[in-house]
């Protein structure tokens, strides 16, 4: 029988850990059970408990434990039974928690292929659009007065060497990024709460100096509203701060993470985007809005698809370091990684389905510009706006799950919907925090890399609108490059806080003292 995705290696240690939740009244059977083993140790606010006869580790979550997690005042606040519902499985299958010995949703994962397939084919198979060749023809009488072109102006191989600059120094960025998080985490966060308000402020002054009160009216109201969530968001800094912390050192400590995440954001995105565009582009003529909704779907569902097998594999390496830490598979990136795009692919087709048909249907609506009923168009565009948020958002919990897990999507989507409704306002603060940072981080890096890659054309053209032209094109890779290097952090980001609401005891048994700063900086916060 095969291990699961997280304590593969653990079992091969002669250890296993499994989580055995129950209810208050079963705490009699449970020390019935520890005596016929021969040890009994006590348990304590969802304190683990481990039966070194066997070499097993076992963690029991009470609802006291859950209570304080949740920082309820009184335990009958909450029912008892909906604890239990906050895990992706079943009571009865608490021993196969980590056993990932099924493929999950195989049937999403044939019709991404199959539908990639018949992309493929219908694409190469139908003439591309002719093209006019009258213009071209006209041009010809005009061969001895041709214009020069912008790139006749550049040396190609100097611009290719710009990008090069524009890339390392992005990658290099964000690795300092991350030293600094680690150093100045608490920092960072109060400057991106305070500095939200003060450009708030700015602009509010600005409109009032133009003369546009309007605009000064309602940038003024959202100045207020600022200072309102700074006043309530500062008390949450320090769970925030010690959450990025935990993830910025696992984070360095396995920077391959950042090399899966680059090369499929990056790289692998521009290439399935070139390949699209030109599928797109041969298939053009077809005058079918079914056929129109298919390429849309296709490349939203693919591209999310790619995001989100990196974003599992994040949350994979990031689940075994909670658990286990000390004893880490070799190369748990790679581990990682396989069982995201095998036995998890089928989930992660189809949680990237759900996202690509909102998306989708967002974008036909959108490119219905000449409707004549544009008011109606536009309060659907904003309603569509915060349901594919919402459903990103909750998609992204539900993937941390099955890469923790390994269960199937729609388990660990209901599983992430109970969870959310007890948490879902921590969680929503603590991703917002965090989230400001590092696009505040993206941001600056974006800045730097754009100066760079002025200043190395301006040495050499001395010509300050191409100048100007590559500064925005180093802008917008260096924000680009950075973020993406970046949801390495966002993906630790969840699964910490799924693991230490479902499992505080795990950490407290591989790290006493990060499980302190947990628990200290949560009672301080709420």
């Amino acid at each position: 029988m095969q291990t699961g995705p997280l304590d593969q290696q653990y079992h091969q240690q002669g250890g296993m850990m499994g989580t055995n939740y129950q209810q208050n009244n079963m705490g009699m059977n449970q020390g019935q059970m520890g005596m016929n083993q021969g040890q009994m140790n006590q348990m304590q606010m969802g304190q683990g408990l481990m039966d070194s006869n066997h070499g097993q580790m076992g963690m029991n979550y009470n609802t006291q434990d859950n209570k304080q997690l949740l920082g309820s005042g009184n335990e009958s606040d909450i029912p008892e039974e909906e604890f239990e519902e906050y895990k992706c499985y079943d009571e009865d299958e608490g021993s196969e928690r980590f056993k990932q010995t099924k493929w999950r949703d195989v049937w999403a994962a044939v019709v991404f292929w199959l539908a990639l397939i018949a992309l493929y084919i219908v694409g190469y198979s139908v003439q591309p659009p002719e093209n006019d060749n009258n213009d071209t023809n006209n041009n010809n009488d005009n061969d001895d007065t041709s214009d020069v072109t912008f790139f006749d102006v550049l040396d190609m191989g100097y611009v290719f060497a710009t990008f090069v600059v524009m890339g390392v120094l992005s990658i290099f960025l964000s690795f300092a990024w991350l030293k600094i998080m680690q150093k100045h985490a608490k920092a960072l966060l109060k400057f991106v709460l305070i500095s939200n308000s003060v450009w708030l402020f700015i602009i509010t002054f600005v409109f009032i100096f133009i003369g546009n009160y309007i605009g000064a009216v309602l940038f003024g109201i959202f100045f207020l509203i600022s200072l309102l969530l700074y006043k309530l968001w500062a008390r949450r800094i320090p769970f925030a701060k010690v959450m990025l912390e935990a993830v910025v050192k696992v984070t360095k400590k396995y920077p391959s993470m950042i090399n899966v995440s680059i090369f499929f954001g990056v790289i692998v995105q521009v290439v399935w985007f070139i390949l699209w565009a030109f599928i797109a582009y041969r298939s053009s003529q077809i005058d079918n809005r079914g056929f129109y909704f298919w390429v849309v779907l296709m490349y939203y569902w693919v591209s999310t698809t790619i995001t989100n097998v990196v974003h599992v594999t994040c949350c994979g390496v990031f689940g075994n370091y909670y658990f286990l830490k000390g004893e880490m598979p070799e190369d748990p990136t790679m581990k990682s990684f396989k069982r995201a795009t095998t036995k998890s692919f089928g989930s992660i087709c189809f949680g990237s389905l759900v996202i690509a048909i909102i998306k989708t249907i967002r974008a036909m609506v959108r490119s219905q510009r000449n409707s004549n009923n544009g008011v109606a168009r536009c309060i659907a565009l904003c309603i569509l706006a915060c349901i594919e948020w919402i459903a990103e958002w909750i998609n992204a919990y539900a993937l941390v799950h099955v890469a923790v897990y390994g269960k199937g999507y729609i388990k660990c989507a209901k599983a992430t919907f109970r969870m959310l409704k007890q948490r879902g306002v921590m969680a929503l603060i603590n991703d917002d925090l965090i989230g400001k940072v590092l696009v505040c981080a993206g941001i600056i890096s974006g800045i730097i890399v754009g100066i760079v890659s002025m200043a190395m054309i301006y040495i050499k053209y001395s010509n300050i609108w191409i100048a100007f032209i590559f500064a925005f094109v180093g802008l917008l890779i260096g924000i680009f490059v950075t973020i993406t290097a970046f949801s390495v952090v966002s993906s630790g980001v969840m699964t910490y806080f799924v693991l230490f609401a479902e499992a505080p005891s795990a950490m407290k048994h591989v790290d006493k003292k990060l499980y302190k700063k947990f628990m200290k900086s949560y009672k301080f916060t709420f």
